[in-house]
């Protein structure tokens, strides 16, 4: 019993710190970042994967729309 109620304060203590964690931005996104970008295509896809970006009340992003396709952006 004692050993239950010490393993689920642990997990409460830990989740508490994971959940009051700072946000790290990567990537802003903006257009100067995006375009140096590079497409990675994937062997055997027949199209390629259309990238653009996109903005709402959280922030930046980059949509990709595919059809029958696989790529992946990196940088360079």
């Amino acid at each position: 019993m004692l050993k239950k109620n010490l393993l689920l304060i642990f997990l409460i203590l830990t989740f508490q710190q994971t959940l009051s964690a700072e946000t790290i931005k990567v990537f802003n996104f903006t257009e100067s970042e995006f375009k140096t970008l590079k497409v990675k295509k994937v062997r055997g896809a027949d199209a390629k994967t259309k990238y653009s970006l996109g903005k709402n009340e959280y922030g930046n992003f980059i949509r990709s729309e595919s059809e029958n396709a696989a790529s992946g952006l990196g940088k360079v």
